[in-house]
């Protein structure tokens, strides 16, 4: 009996201990489980939808007004939407100012930047709504050619990255200009085209414009005239009384489309210049867009 005793007592502590380790893998266990009590849940965005821009067409500089609906918060699966909440507005990309929400609607407004070229734009909410608006010319840009002139013109279409710059008078002669990074584009009117390239109009022994240097191509359904090159700088300085052997035309640095346009059932010649050395189809493409587009105003 004596024997059993130590015996009995070991058994007990193996027994307590079994139970102790037991108890501690159980605990271990639990505690890597994943946490799914609500306040795990994450809250989620609705974002705004844009539904009408006012007014859709504008000029740059004036304030827009932008509405659409939605722009809340479900948080716990409760819809949160008597807290107001902005989110940035974009123009082109470029944060221009925010739209508020509040109960499922949603209303901002911003100014149209001032350096934006005319044409098609859009409008973005953060979340990607988006709608395009029509930035427009202030007609009052061309006052003064229309003053001067009793008509004036302008493109309806500009080409991605071409910007108007200002439009202004010279003489009896009208004259935008637009720029296009390192590239300035000029359009003038009403200009007479010389077709037989005579560099002094009326002198039969005046230096004569290189035959290569013209290519006809067509705009709408009139005739134009795409001159790759100019005189150089150093022929025009010679004035009219110029050797003609000493004329040099240089076919880098400019391209010039002339051609006529209707104005007031009278013809007008309109010349567009651009002052690059860019690629001819690249070239022709730009100024026949812009020619094909030109209107009155």
């Amino acid at each position: 009996m004596l024997n059993q005793k130590p015996s009995s007592i070991l058994s007990f502590y193996y027994l307590t201990l079994a139970i102790l380790l037991i108890g501690c893998s159980s605990i271990n266990y639990e505690s890597d489980l994943p946490d799914i009590s609500p306040k795990g849940k994450e809250s989620q965005i609705v974002w705004p939808i844009l539904t009408k821009i006012e007014p859709n067409s504008i000029t740059a500089g004036s304030t827009v007004t932008i509405s659409g609906i939605d722009g809340y918060v479900i948080k716990n699966g409760d819809e949160i939407t008597n807290l107001s909440k902005s989110f940035a507005a974009m123009f082109n990309g470029e944060e221009a100012g925010s739209i508020i929400c509040l109960e499922k609607s949603c209303e901002g407004r911003f100014v149209v930047p001032t350096n934006v070229q005319i044409g098609d734009h859009l409008i973005t909410t953060e979340g990607g709504s988006q709608l395009s608006i029509k930035v427009t010319l202030d007609k009052q840009a061309l006052t003064k050619i229309r003053e001067r002139l009793g008509y004036a013109l302008f493109p309806a279409f500009l080409p991605k990255g071409i910007e108007f710059v200002e439009a202004k008078v010279s003489g009896l002669r009208g004259h935008l200009i637009f720029d296009e990074g390192n590239n300035q584009i000029n359009i003038s009117f009403p200009v007479t085209f010389s077709k037989d390239g005579s560099l002094i109009q009326g002198d039969p022994n005046s230096p004569r414009r290189p035959h290569d240097a013209v290519k006809k191509i067509s705009i709408r359904e009139n005739q134009g005239y795409l001159i790759k090159g100019k005189w150089s700088d150093d022929t025009i300085a010679m004035g009219p009384f110029i050797e003609p052997s000493m004329a040099k035309w240089e076919y880098e640095g400019m391209w010039s489309l002339y051609w006529d346009t209707r104005v007031n059932r009278s013809n007008i010649g309109v010349v567009i210049q651009s002052q690059s050395n860019i690629d001819e189809p690249n070239v022709t493409t730009i100024l026949r867009q812009m020619a094909a587009s030109l209107k009155e105003h």
